[in-house]
């Protein structure tokens, strides 16, 4: 009896041994899989970007000189969102204006940064999110003479204190991204000082040759002045 159990115990092992490689190699497989479909998705390119950050930098340094103290606030995904949303992607780009903005006044001024203020925008809203008091507590937190560079929309309704905040300050208010019709009127009104935004609609490119970078800034983005 004890011979036969131990007989079938034996057979029992190869048989394991088979399925847990078997097992190893289909995960191998999948691994395989995964970072070859991964290779296949192109990455973004970021150069246009880049360079609509770097027209905002060449802009702020006509404003404001070559040195002083920048406060930036930009957008972060949420991060419960799938990464290949077209949003999120979108969103992804700000980083790419940020760093271009950054590099641009490095090259030509002496600029000190305040901790940038990362608004998160939700999954499902098509514009910027300000939490409650967030950008009044903006205002209050920098020194008057702080430039405030803001990679995204403003709060939809101003409260008359932040109206009044923004127009007794001396630091000036640029606004990079948005759309004309949405933002000139901030401009208007003496609220911010600059902008770089989408005109709308978008001109067409003269030719289908390939665009440089910054040829696409120039066609697609328009600079906002009082």
């Amino acid at each position: 009896m004890q011979s036969s159990t131990a007989a079938k115990g034996s057979d029992r092992a190869p048989s394991a041994l088979k399925l847990t490689g078997v097992a190893l190699l289909l995960v191998g497989a999948g691994c395989f899989l995964l970072q070859a479909f991964k290779s296949d998705i192109p990455k973004p390119n970021v150069k246009p970007f880049a360079s609509l950050g770097s027209l905002a930098a060449d802009e702020t340094l006509a404003l404001i000189g070559s040195s002083g103290r920048i406060a930036i606030v930009s957008e972060i995904p949420d991060p419960k969102s799938p990464s290949e949303d077209a949003m999120v992607r979108s969103i992804k780009m700000v980083a790419a204006e940020v760093d271009g903005f950054k590099a641009t006044l490095q090259s030509k001024g002496n600029f000190t940064y305040q901790p940038e203020l990362k608004l998160v925008r939700p999954s499902n809203a098509m514009k910027t999110v300000w939490p409650a008091g967030e950008f009044l507590r903006l205002l209050q937190k920098h020194p008057s003479t702080t430039t405030i560079v803001a990679f995204c929309y403003l709060p939809g309704q101003l409260s008359p204190t932040e109206r009044s905040l923004l127009q007794s300050r001396t630091g000036k208010l640029i606004i990079v991204g948005g759309v004309v019709p949405e933002v000139k009127p901030l401009v208007d009104q003496r609220v911010a000082h600059l902008a770089v935004s989408s005109m709308v609609p978008v001109p067409q490119p003269p030719d289908a040759s390939p665009e440089s970078p910054h040829a696409w800034v120039r066609r697609v983005y328009v600079v906002l002045k009082p």
